[in-house]
């Protein structure tokens, strides 16, 4: 959003009823690796940290367009955000 001057804003938004539920738990038994799922939540958990930093230090205004339940790390997600509607 940043490389591009005609951006001015970014808006969070979703479809469904869920704006964010977090993060598929399932996936960490399913993933085929040797880690084990305690590893694949670290590794969420970084995920996420990364992101919520990204937005954080954005220097665009960040909106979240919440229409549904918020979850889990979508709380996050949203208390990142600059407004949240």
């Amino acid at each position: 959003a940043t490389a591009d001057q005609g951006v001015r804003t970014v808006i969070l938004g979703h479809t469904g009823g869920t704006f964010c539920a977090g993060a598929d738990l399932s996936e960490a038994p399913q993933s085929g690796g040797s880690a084990s799922p305690s590893d694949v939540a670290v590794e969420r958990a970084r995920e996420l940290t990364r992101l919520l930093r990204r937005i954080l230090e954005l220097r665009l205004p960040v909106i979240a367009a919440i229409d549904g339940h918020v979850r889990a790390g979508g709380l996050g997600l949203v208390g990142a955000c600059d407004i949240a509607v």
